[in-house]
Parts: C-alpha cells; structure tokens; sequence
C-alpha cells in the first residue's frame, strides 16, 4: 500500500517496496513512476544504488511550521547498503500552496571512506536508468539513425 501526502492541489503517494513515487496536480500536471539513485565508490569499486527502498523504515507524517505555512513532512530511513551508504528522504507538501518539496540526506555509514558520484533526485520516463548522462539522454532523443 502506497503512502501519501495531500493538499488541496497536490497529491503525492510513494510505493514503498518498489521506491517509485509519483505527484499528480489537480490542475492537470503529473509526474508519474518515478525513482531516485546514486552511484558511489568505496575502496576504487563502483556501485550504484537504483531507487529500491528496501530495508526502508517510514515515519508517519508530521506537520511542521515553514517559511511556507505549515508542511506536511513524510519521512523515510534507508538502511546501509553493503558499500555503508545510507538515506533520509523526506517529502512534503506545503498544507495551502501548490509545489513539492523533498530532500536526500545521504550518509556514510560504513568503515571505509565513501566517494558519492552522482546523486539523482528524480528520474521517469522511458529512458529511465538506460542512459549514463543527461548528454547521453539528449542524444537518444535528438539522434535518429538513418
């Protein structure tokens, strides 16, 4: 079962077990399946962390005061994966006005020294995770072989 935050314009829901996440305005506007992900080094290995929310442990929401009225405030802590990298996620919606906000606290919680190399926020649509680089993605779409 998805959890969910809502205001009068904006619904959010995240599934937690597959860590897809999607934001639908009442104006019309979405966003829909989409996921985060990192990619790290530890000790010269890469590794990459693709957006599952596995071992994951979710907080009821809050309400918490803002510089933009009272927030709805979800929040959701990641286990260490095997490289030591560790996540806070935290989503919310303004309880009047019609944007989203959310934030990624990363951590290194192994022994090792962690190098964090990329850091995605939010990635959906049909060249999800297939592309390295927002240059690669660029040339998929632009580029048409003859």
């Amino acid at each position: 079962m998805p959890l969910a935050l809502e205001n009068s314009q904006l619904s959010f829901s995240i599934e937690v077990s597959s860590g897809r996440w999607s934001l639908f305005s009442r104006a019309g506007g979405y966003v829909e399946d989409a996921r985060m992900g990192a990619a790290c080094r530890v000790n010269g290995k890469r590794s990459k962390w693709e957006g599952d929310f596995s071992q994951t442990r979710a907080h009821s929401p809050v309400i918490e005061d803002s510089p933009h009225g009272p927030l709805q405030i979800m929040r959701l802590d990641k286990t260490a994966t095997a490289d030591g990298l560790a996540f806070t996620f935290e989503f919310a919606l303004p309880n009047e006005q019609p944007f989203f906000l959310w934030r990624v606290t990363a951590r290194n919680r192994g022994a090792e020294p962690l190098y964090l190399d990329r850091l995605t926020l939010l990635e959906a649509g049909p060249l999800a995770g297939r592309a390295s680089s927002y240059l690669d993605r660029a040339r998929s779409l632009l580029w048409k072989p003859p």
